[in-house]
């Protein structure tokens, strides 16, 4: 099974970093903040939309893989199919794709006796 497949490709961004104000501020400070507090408020916002697209495809990913693993160990329409996979993310995730893979390899193997 390639594990590749299912690794999100979407940049994760930095942050946008907040503006500051030097000290002792001269009023030409003040405008140029509040000009800078504006650019920031719109890059926060973009920020926040290209996130939603990572999660979004993070989600969509992680369902392909477990509509995919399901189907290679054979659980595809198994009444137990959900429970396997909720132990074997819960047990494997921490190791990665291959380890979720292997638990529930073995799940499988003992709810198809």
């Amino acid at each position: 099974m390639d594990f590749d497949k299912y690794k999100n490709k979407l940049p994760y961004l930095p942050r946008p970093a907040k503006p500051t104000l030097p000290k002792n501020p001269t009023p030409e400070d003040y405008r140029k903040h509040a000009d800078d507090m504006e650019a920031h408020a719109q890059a926060v916002t973009e920020f926040l939309k290209e996130m939603d697209k990572y999660y979004a495809e993070g989600k969509r990913l992680l369902e392909l893989f477990k509509q995919d693993v399901l189907a290679d160990v054979g659980l595809t329409n198994h009444p137990k199919a959900d429970k396997a996979y909720g132990l074997a993310w819960e047990n494997g995730h921490s190791g990665g794709y291959s380890e979720v893979f292997s638990h529930l390899l073995d799940y499988a193997e003992l709810l198809k006796d």
